[in-house]
């Protein structure tokens, strides 16, 4: 009604995605315009920053179990902007675990920045339990940007279900 939405969907994938939705001079959206895709990069960066965890599940020893599934299985996303104006998107991997930062300051150039990953791969555990503190983060889903206005630096607060 009234030329607003009620509920937004969205598609997944193993990259992500960004679109600028374009409105007229009433703020009515008529338009979508395509601006960037990561396309394989989260398997390109894992396979080279953590080849022992490429593709790999939440149990120890799943190397490249994941490639026929859903991959690294990008699970969470938050967007922060730093006091100095830059802005970053912060993708939270659910299965390989880790958190991909990308510089999203200029929506036409946006540039892989950091890859983060505390995970024990050659821990093993019982998955029935709550993996110990040896074996690092587990399964991040969430995450939420909180600016430096806040508590006098930025911060990255990650929820690990796990």
């Amino acid at each position: 009604e009234n030329g607003t939405y009620s509920e937004l969907y969205t598609f997944s994938s193993r990259d992500f995605t960004v679109f600028e939705i374009c409105s007229d001079q009433n703020g009515v959206p008529n338009n979508i315009s395509f601006h960037y895709s990561s396309d394989n990069g989260f398997e390109n960066k894992t396979a080279e920053l953590i080849p022992e965890g490429f593709n790999s599940n939440y149990k120890y020893d799943s190397m490249d179990s994941r490639s026929d599934d859903k991959g690294p299985e990008p699970e969470g996303l938050t967007v922060g902007e730093c006091e100095n104006g830059r802005r970053y998107v912060f993708i939270c991997m659910e299965r390989v675990g880790g958190i991909f930062a990308y510089d999203f300051t200029d929506i036409d150039n946006i540039v892989f920045a950091d890859y983060v990953n505390n995970r024990n791969f050659s821990f093993d555990y019982d998955d029935d339990f709550r993996p110990p503190e040896e074996a690092g983060d587990i399964g991040p889903e969430q995450l939420r940007f909180i600016p430096e206005s806040k508590y006098g630096a930025p911060l990255l607060v990650v929820s690990n279900p796990q």
